[in-house]
């Protein structure tokens, strides 16, 4: 494998590049590695495992001799076929099928679909026997001949790609479907391929980048850069999967790791891509560029009983808020309750309430709700602790850690996600809802380290106090876990309607 030099010059596009295996239509690979060649220690990304044989390759076309032509006249030299030989065929590079150029030729038929060869008037023999399924004719319903347009057939095939891989420190490239080189769905489908490229040449990088984090801002950031050529986008960087020229990759359990560009589509190419991942590199999925021409059902363009397709209107996206919007629209964002799986110790909450009341007779400011585990057989201890698990099925946190390696309380700007919600009766029988807001985690609290970082919230009490069976305050034996909350400028909600 022949491994072409970068041009010296930064913005001068890359003019050399090649490939490994060239594929057409009805192709089927499977259990290749491709790896770098070991006599050239330079960059490998101006070489690709895998692209199109063009139309021009196969068929002969400018400077270009015919595949066919050269094993014709390699083994009419040394088997002596003479007139016979090797023949091109239009399903090579009209890649599945040909594509009628709108709706309204749907039923075109320039091709021969048994055998994908151009024939004037298409499948248009009608001496020839019909068979079913017929390969270029079939009856219809009324009894007529119908010759079977071009589309909607099976002649041929994409190019399948399976159970490769691609292994490389110098930016070898992974697939390319160029839309250019063929006609037809330019297509290709890949399964199960692996690839794994990196890129280890420092004239790929900016100087003095090359042993630097990448940047955390693409845009502005600093640190190791890619070189960028202003004529050629490519020229420096490497890809795993790339469709452009209005291609169309189905990409199905494909994992690309270190590529400067993962999955990309340039100029109008559609990339499906299933059950696969991106791992390290430079960028994941990269859109360059648009179609040249829309698809038939976007046209504007009007027919009788179609009045073309345009766009009407444009609505955007609705405010994430929990207020009314400044339209007079409902507010988009509502609460919902979640049980908990926690059981309040009312009796020691109360205790604390009421020994710590002010010389008013109103609440603390700062509330202790004790708590229990609704699991009676696994009482809390210091080392048995509650857990934000308990809560929503483990998909919910009170705390997260942050990067200087403390806490803060988890949801955000979003003041409900740091509130507790306590649902009780007033003095009157009232349904309320007691409401109070979370303080932020403190770790010189006991027990804070034997806490999960989603569940700091919590403190732990040796000796709370309680009434015994004669109700006399004592001092328990027994520790407890509790959350410290605070009520100060939070008003409580009757939840009974007034009629």
């Amino acid at each position: 494998m022949y491994v072409p030099e970068l041009t010296p010059v930064q913005n001068d596009p890359q003019t050399q590049r090649t490939s490994i295996l060239k594929v057409t239509g009805g192709t089927y690979v499977s259990s290749i590695t491709y790896t770098d060649n070991p006599q050239y220690a330079r960059s490998h990304n101006t070489v690709t495992s895998v692209t199109y044989a063009s139309q021009a390759e196969i068929f002969g076309a400018g400077a270009e001799t015919s595949y066919y032509s050269r094993l014709n006249n390699l083994f009419t030299e040394l088997d002596g076929w003479g007139s016979e030989g090797l023949e091109a065929l239009v399903a090579e590079t009209t890649i599945v099928a040909t594509v009628p150029g709108g709706k309204e030729n749907r039923a075109q038929d320039i091709e021969e679909n048994q055998t994908g060869l151009i024939i004037t008037g298409g499948d248009s023999r009608t001496t020839a026997p019909i068979a079913y399924p017929g390969a270029t004719r079939i009856r219809d319903t009324d009894g007529s001949i119908l010759p079977l347009p071009d589309v909607n057939s099976t002649r041929s095939s994409s190019p399948y790609i399976f159970n490769c891989s691609v292994r490389s420190i110098f930016g070898l490239n992974g697939l390319w479907a160029n839309g250019s080189l063929v006609s037809g769905f330019k297509s290709m489908v890949t399964a199960n391929f692996t690839q794994v490229s990196l890129q280890t040449d420092p004239n790929c990088f900016n100087p003095t980048t090359y042993y630097q984090d990448p940047p955390i801002n693409k845009e502005t950031g600093s640190g190791k850069q890619y070189k960028t050529c202003t004529t050629d986008l490519f020229k420096y960087r490497h890809f795993g999967m790339r469709g452009s020229n209005d291609a169309t990759i189905q990409i199905v359990s494909v994992f690309v790791i270190g590529n400067s560009d993962h999955y990309v589509a340039d100029n109008g190419s559609d990339l499906s891509i299933t059950n696969s991942c991106s791992d390290f590199g430079d960028i994941s999925l990269r859109s360059i560029g648009f179609k040249q021409k829309s698809f038939s059902q976007d046209e504007k363009t009007t027919s009788s009983g179609y009045s073309g397709t345009r766009i009407t209107k444009i609505i955007p996206p609705l405010p994430l808020s929990y207020s009314t919007l400044s339209d007079g629209r409902p507010a988009t964002l509502e609460d919902t309750e979640i049980n908990t799986g926690l059981t309040i110790d009312y009796e020691k909450t109360l205790v604390y309430t009421v020994q710590n009341k002010t010389p008013g007779g109103e609440a603390p400011e700062t509330i202790r709700i004790y708590v229990r585990n609704s699991n009676t057989s696994s009482p809390f201890t210091l080392t048995n602790v509650p857990s934000a698990k308990n809560i929503a099925f483990g998909q919910f946190t009170y705390t997260k850690k942050v990067a200087d390696g403390s806490w803060e309380l988890s949801g955000g700007p979003n003041a409900n996600r740091k509130r507790i919600y306590v649902n009780g009766f007033d003095e009157l029988g009232n349904s309320i809802l007691y409401t109070g807001s979370l303080k932020t985690p403190d770790p010189t609290l006991t027990g804070f380290a034997n806490l999960e970082d989603s569940s700091k919230i919590f403190a732990w009490d040796p000796s709370p106090q309680e009434y015994d069976g004669n109700g006399n305050l004592i001092t328990s034996l027994t520790g407890s876990w509790y959350i410290p909350v605070t009520t100060t400028g939070i008003t409580e909600e009757t939840t009974d309607q007034v009629s």
